[in-house]
């Protein structure tokens, strides 16, 4: 791909050429979001409206799971 490319896929996702390049540097915590949503996506790509609505109430009742546990 052409160094054009390359940096406006850099900056669309906000995350480094480096990590795009190399995969295995430091993340702040924005960059590390937009790449965790980019496979999210990727993971619902060709699902109905019940498996999306599915996963949102997973991810939801989770992510209070954790909140509780983290507390004791």
């Amino acid at each position: 791909m052409s160094t054009e490319t390359l940096v406006n896929i850099s900056r669309n996702l906000n995350i480094s050429i480096d990590y795009l390049l190399f995969g295995d540097i430091t993340l702040e915590h924005d960059q590390y979001t937009n790449i965790a949503i980019l496979e999210v996506k990727e993971i619902l790509k060709n699902k109905d409206k019940n498996d999306v609505n599915a996963f949102i109430t997973f991810c939801k009742d989770f992510s209070e799971f954790l909140k509780r546990i983290s507390k004791w």
